[in-house]
Parts: C-alpha cells; structure tokens; sequence
C-alpha cells in the first residue's frame, strides 16, 4: 500500500471538505461555523468556533477507501486535520460577518465548487465497472502477462570500511588514505573484526556504529567495480581497498537473497485495482464522449461579440 504523508492526506480532505464548507454557509445563518453543526463529542474548538467528531466522519465518508484507511494508520494526520479545519472555519467565520459571501466572485466560485462536485460525483457513480470485475481469471491473465513486472531482483546486504577522499584530492591525501586503508586490510587479514575496525575507522557515520552494516539493495544497482569485487566473497571473506568516488572503501557481504517472482496472492489486491481504476477511466471517456455525440456542444459565433474581457 503507498502510504501518504500527513500533509498531504490532509490536503486531499481539506480539497473535499472546501464544498461541504461553501453548501454550509451559503444555506445556514451566519453564525453557523460557532456552533456544532451536528451531533457528536466536540474533538477541537478554537474561540468559539467548533468541530465535531461527526463533521470530521463526514469529510472522512466522502474519501476513497485508500485514503481513510491511510488517516487510520496515521493518527497524526487527523489532529493535523482538525486543526486545519478549525483555522479555515474561523476565518469563514470573520469573512461572514462583512457579507463576503455576497461579492460576485465569491458567489460564482461557490456556486461552480457546487456544481462540479455533482459533476464529479455523479460521473463517477456513471463510470463504476460491476462490482464482480475484475473475475480471478482476468487478474491471473494479467499477472501472466507482466510477469517481469512482479520480478524482484537479486539483493545483497553489505557492510564497509570507508576512508573518505575530498573530490579534488590531491596525490598526499590519496597516498595517506589508501595508506589507512591497507593498514586495515593487514588487520582484517589478520582476523581481526569486522565490525569493530568498522566503528574505529569507517568515516560514513550512517554505518559506522552498526559494525559498518548498510541497507539491502538491489545487485543490479551496484557498479561494475562492487559487482565484480563482491561477487566472490562468502563467509567473512572481505574485498581489498576499492577506490571509489567516495574515497577507499572495503566491502564484505553480509547477507544476499536470490532474484524472486512475487506470487500471484501478493499482488492480486493490487492487480485488481488497477484493472478497475482503468475500466473506470474508460468507462469516464465512454459516458463524457456518447454525450457530446448525442448532444454535440455549439458556439455561437455571432453572439461571442457579447462577452466581455
């Protein structure tokens, strides 16, 4: 599942929530951001103005299922949430008592907002595909056919010892790292350890401290040079110094899982929604394009002398 950020699950409510607002104040007294629209315990209030825990359900009902379940994994988002919407009524709050809700713009933007949240939600009711698509059969069609697509490459764990070069090293400062860094390539052939010397003289901070353990990535990511002195190593078995951008570094390999094919249960969920966010697309252009066929929109040049710029 991808996983929003609080900032911006907050602005996908505050987007939705700018239409439950207008709808609010255009059919309500002035006063109606100082109460509590509706039933429920108050989970925020800033002055007078207040927020029910129902308001926040009804901002929340409107969402995709994706996005509530993403606010439900990050609880921070709600506050962040709440607060937001305390701020936004207080300031509807100021602006309804001088009538900004009467200029022209204003009443235009509202009315447009209104509309097109009907629009949006009415083609999209028009757009759905069945409930039972797609079938078993048409998601293990498609998993069949983009099968490298589920492939997950060949992973390898590594741990190193680097001994930092500036970019523009000149030839004592190289001397003196490679230096360093054959004098722990003695130790190590010594049977020395690992990770100790890692914490003694590794100079990336990151990994120092966890015996110069890095994270997993994928082999194909690393150069040609890693590749090729990594590929030989098992056990505790280290590479020599390797000059890299970085410096001189000594790798050993931790750990590696072969290249795999994600299994058809894992991905199906996935699978699945794609099929259905497609056929809703086309199902979209469908409806929008047999409207304009049956009803073809017209211009009337004539009388385009009448709008004014």
């Amino acid at each position: 599942m991808i996983r929003h950020s609080p900032c911006k699950l907050v602005r996908l409510i505050t987007n939705a929530s700018i239409l439950f607002v207008f709808i609010t104040f255009v059919s309500s007294p002035k006063d109606v951001f100082a109460q509590s629209l509706f039933s429920g315990p108050v989970v925020g209030q800033m002055g007078s103005v207040q927020i029910t825990a129902s308001q926040i359900n009804s901002l929340l009902a409107a969402q995709t299922p994706e996005t509530r379940k993403s606010y439900g994994e990050q609880p921070d988002a709600i506050k962040t949430l709440i607060r937001n919407e305390l701020v936004r009524r207080m300031v509807i709050s100021e602006a309804l008592k001088v009538d900004w809700d009467k200029r022209t713009d204003v009443a235009v933007a509202i009315e447009r907002s209104k509309e097109q949240a009907i629009i949006d939600n009415f083609v999209a009711n028009r757009s759905l595909p069945p409930t039972d698509f797609p079938s078993a059969a048409e998601i293990r069609t498609v998993y069949n056919a983009n099968l490298a697509q589920f492939q997950v490459p060949a992973q390898i764990r590594l741990a190193q010892i680097l001994i930092r070069l500036p970019e523009n090293a000149n030839a004592g400062e190289v001397k003196r790292a490679l230096a360093t860094a054959q004098e722990i390539s003695t130790k190590l052939d010594g049977g020395a350890n690992f990770g100790e010397l890692a914490k003694q003289y590794s100079q990336d901070e990151s990994s120092k401290d966890n015996r110069g353990e890095l994270d997993w990535l994928n082999e194909n990511l690393l150069t040609a040079q890693f590749r090729t002195a990594v590929a030989g190593l098992k056990g505790n078995a280290f590479s020599k110094p390797i000059r890299s951008p970085f410096g001189y570094q000594i790798v050993k390999v931790v750990d590696r899982k072969p290249e795999f094919t994600r299994p058809l249960n894992e991905v199906s969920d996935a699978i699945a929604k794609n099929l259905r966010d497609a056929r809703t697309n086309q199902n979209r252009e469908a409806y929008l394009e047999g409207l304009t066929k049956k009803t073809p929109p017209q211009v009337n040049d004539e009388n385009l002398k009448a709008i004014r710029f």
